[in-house]
């Protein structure tokens, strides 16, 4: 999407081959004969990235312009004729494909993309099988060592989706177009080792195979069995494809229509699969001898703990015993598992890490608000009038809710706000706003931001409207009576016109969306933050989002 084609108001009429077609004002030819299931073939376009029209490839036709358009940057026009095939398009993606393979070593044997290469395909729809053109004095480039990545410019097509992705989705520049000509190279942009976060992103929107990972792909694409998975890493629930080859799982992919992640993953998510086969991964029951733990079977295993259990509850009483239990449960699992403790031993002693850490957030949040805690659906992402990360470091804690913000950001303008005791500043694009308080005084912020929003002379808060989803709305406003804002920013810490400018986004821009980080989750007063905070979503018409720890932690807890 380019800044032409950002803002989509409006219907323009045009015809793509001949057939009348009618689209949203600002969108690419390219997305409207996709919309319709026409085929236009393309090697650098990627949907959630902005358009870079490097391979030319998804070129048309358009009626009264002399030459070739790029479809995948060019909006439809009112009125427009658009040829998409045609015995002269052919012959100039077949030269622009043969320019492309000038000097691509013919490796498909040995190539980790081989049989699953976007080059491969468009070559062969294109008959590029013999070369019209050529470059003089060209030597093999040796392969660029980037530790957990690899970069190997002799495949390299300067698609420029790395460079792309990296800056636009992951927000951390890391990479960049380094030279001109044949001689123009993908480099680090400090010209030293790879210094990132090492998410992998790179590496899956690479069409070939320039950019791979130093954990080696022991399998061809054709003996590999794809198994839709959802990532146990944290609590997002990213969807991902676990590649298989005899039962191992061998790469983990994504595919960007499938699940709320939009094909984006964390470096755990990514490469932390390894563990899953790890030799020092526990196979089977392990009992302690003496000082050394030996294997045991499982119903052995069983017996013996079910008889210490019994023996500890009848020697010390039921309050001897408790059990702490995995975030990473299923609900199933974790129901029973209590109902066997309570159940089965009389034991009421359950609980779970996060309880163990702060034991308010969840017992005290679930006494305030029951089932409906502060969890929301990823979609109220896509339709917030702003964001404020609230004790978050975004791009630390969560990069992939943090990719679809930046997204967000990007596409729709979305002004983004932080509250925060640290400092959170390596998120890029930087914040509209940043507000820098004291530890400990959250709540009173957060107070302060609904006094400021209530204030704003038009476009505040609607008591009638509001009271739908808060209990008790004048209740609410009349404690903020009694706050001075600038009073408020001199005790936080925060400066005030940055309270007022959050305020007057809430207030003008409606339906902002709240981010409730770790800082906040671990607080010894978080269900009183927690509180005040989503009032404040509330109040504005917005939602809030508290972040989840591990996989389950919503259900376990």
């Amino acid at each position: 999407m380019t800044d032409a084609v950002a803002v989509k108001s409006g219907t323009v009429r045009f015809t793509l081959d001949g057939q009348p077609v009618e689209a949203p004002q600002g969108t690419t030819i390219l997305e409207a004969a996709r919309s319709r299931g026409v085929y236009i073939p393309t090697l650098c376009y990627l949907e959630k990235l902005l358009p870079i029209g490097s391979c030319r490839i998804c070129s048309v036709e358009v009626a009264g312009v002399d030459g070739p358009v790029m479809s995948c940057a060019t909006p439809a026009l009112e009125d427009m004729a658009v040829t998409t095939k045609s015995d002269s398009l052919a012959e100039y993606r077949r030269q622009m494909m043969q320019f492309i393979l000038v000097n691509h070593p013919v490796d498909c044997p040995i190539c980790e993309r081989s049989g699953e290469c976007s080059l491969q395909d468009r070559s062969f729809e294109f008959n590029a099988s013999w070369q019209a053109f050529k470059t003089e004095d060209y030597k093999k480039k040796p392969v660029i060592d980037w530790a957990a990545l690899r970069y190997d410019k002799n495949l390299c097509i300067m698609c420029e989706r790395c460079v792309k992705i990296c800056r636009e989705v992951q927000g951390f520049n890391a990479l960049e177009i380094d030279g001109t000509g044949y001689g123009a190279k993908i480099n680090t942009v400090t010209r030293q080792k790879l210094d990132c976060d090492f998410c992998g992103q790179c590496l899956s929107v690479c069409p070939v195979g320039a950019i791979s990972s130093a954990i080696i792909l022991s399998a061809r694409s054709w003996e590999i069995k794809k198994v839709k998975s959802i990532c146990p890493h944290c609590g997002v629930g990213c969807s991902y494809h676990m590649d298989l080859k005899l039962g191992k799982i061998v790469r983990i992919s994504s595919d960007d229509n499938i699940g709320i992640n939009n094909g984006n993953l964390c470096v755990r998510g990514r490469f932390g699969f390894e563990a899953f086969h790890s030799d020092e991964r526990i196979k089977t029951p392990l009992a302690l001898k003496g000082v050394k733990h030996e294997p045991v079977s499982w119903d052995q295993a069983i017996s013996e703990v079910v008889e210490k259990l019994k023996e500890t509850k009848q020697k010390h009483g039921p309050n001897s015993v408790a059990v702490l239990a995995s975030e990473n449960l299923t609900n199933e699992d974790a129901y029973m598992l209590q109902k066997v403790m309570r159940a089965g031993f009389g034991v009421n002693h359950i609980d779970t890490m996060s309880n163990m850490i702060n034991s308010d957030v969840n017992a005290q949040m679930f006494d305030n608000y029951g089932a409906s805690s502060p969890i929301t659906s990823y979609d109220e992402i896509g339709k917030a009038g702003s964001f404020l990360f609230f004790g978050c470091d975004a791009a630390n804690e969560n990069p992939v809710i943090a990719n679809m913000v930046r997204m967000a950001m990007r596409d729709k303008g979305t002004p983004l706000f932080v509250a925060n005791s640290r400092d959170t500043s390596d998120f890029f694009p930087g914040p509209d706003s940043m507000m820098r308080y004291e530890y400990g005084t959250e709540a009173y912020l957060a107070a302060s931001l609904i006094k400021a929003v209530t204030d704003m002379e038009t476009g505040g808060l609607n008591p009638d409207s509001a009271a739908d989803r808060v209990d008790d709305t004048a209740g609410l406003v009349k404690s903020a009576e009694f706050i001075n804002v600038e009073d408020a920013a001199k005790v936080t810490g925060v400066d005030f016109e940055a309270i007022r400018e959050t305020a007057i986004a809430f207030a003008s821009r409606g339906a902002p969306l709240i981010f409730i980080g770790k800082e906040i989750h671990d607080h010894h007063r978080s269900a009183e933050i927690v509180r005040a905070i989503s009032n404040l979503a509330n109040l504005a018409g917005g939602k809030a989002l508290i972040y989840r720890e591990h996989c389950n932690s919503q259900g376990t807890n």
